[in-house]
Order: structure tokens, then C-alpha cells, then sequence
């Protein structure tokens, strides 16, 4: 079987192109029910993330991101935090400072969407509802 491919990203950086790839871990894992509801249908779900970028690398950038899930109305919360890999084409050195606020976004649905499948089958197993990582139109970045 070959190994998984990383998920390729197009940003823009000063009017140029990038392709970029990410590749994410998760470190620590938090997830709790705040309220018993029987059916879990209607449920909105509020996704927040953090990015901090750690170091600078010759083809891209080491970040470690916070992601946060709750439902609204406030049912369950879920907490992740974790390393990821950004790459980018090229032999450019690559800083998060660069992107623009879109792109931002972008990268840290690319990071919920690579974990996922973890998160989506630990959610399941306790009885609680993840959000799709396809239907996902928006993130909140917290400064």
C-alpha cells in the first residue's frame, strides 16, 4: 500500500502562487459532553483554531495549532492540540506572517481535515456528533 498522500493546498503569498502540503499530528486530545440531549440532529458546530508558527525551515514552516470544536447550542466541546508540517513548493522559506488571514484559514481546515478520521471515530465511539470535514465552510482564527 502506498503511504498517504499529504493534502495539497494552493495560498497566495505577495501576488504569487504556492502549493503547499500539510502533514499533522495530534498531541493531546480533550473531549467532553457538557449536556445530555438525546438526538444530536440540529446540531451547529462553532470550529476555532490557533497557529503558531515554531520555526522557519528551507521548504516551509513547523507550526503547532490548537483546534477547537463545540456544538451550538453548547452540547459537547472537543479540544485538540498538535504539531503539523507545512511545505511548500519550492526552496522557499516559508512564514505564516506571509499569508494573508484566507489562507490562514485555509491551512488550519487542511489540519482539521487530516485528523479527522481519528477524530470523527473517537466522537463516534463516545456517542457524539462530529462535524463533516468537507462541510466545514468557515474557521475562526484566535489571535
Amino acid at each position: 500500500m502506498a503511504p498517504p498522500v499529504a493534502p495539497q493546498l494552493e495560498a497566495v503569498k505577495r501576488g504569487q502562487q504556492l502549493q503547499l502540503s500539510i502533514e499533522a499530528s495530534i498531541r493531546r486530545l480533550k473531549v467532553a459532553r457538557l449536556a445530555m440531549r438525546s438526538e444530536q440532529q440540529g446540531l451547529n458546530f462553532d470550529l476555532q483554531a490557533e497557529l503558531k508558527e515554531v520555526r522557519r525551515l528551507k521548504g516551509g514552516a513547523q507550526l503547532q495549532f490548537r483546534l477547537v470544536i463545540e456544538t451550538m447550542p453548547t452540547m459537547q466541546r472537543a479540544e485538540l492540540e498538535g504539531d503539523a508540517f507545512l511545505g511548500c513548493d519550492g526552496a522557499e522559506v516559508l512564514s505564516l506572517e506571509e499569508l494573508g488571514e484566507e489562507e490562514l484559514g485555509k491551512i488550519a481546515l487542511e489540519i482539521y481535515r487530516s485528523i479527522y478520521p481519528l477524530l470523527y471515530l473517537l466522537l463516534d465511539t463516545m456517542g457524539l456528533s462530529a462535524p463533516s470535514a468537507w462541510l466545514v465552510k468557515d474557521v475562526h482564527l484566535v489571535r
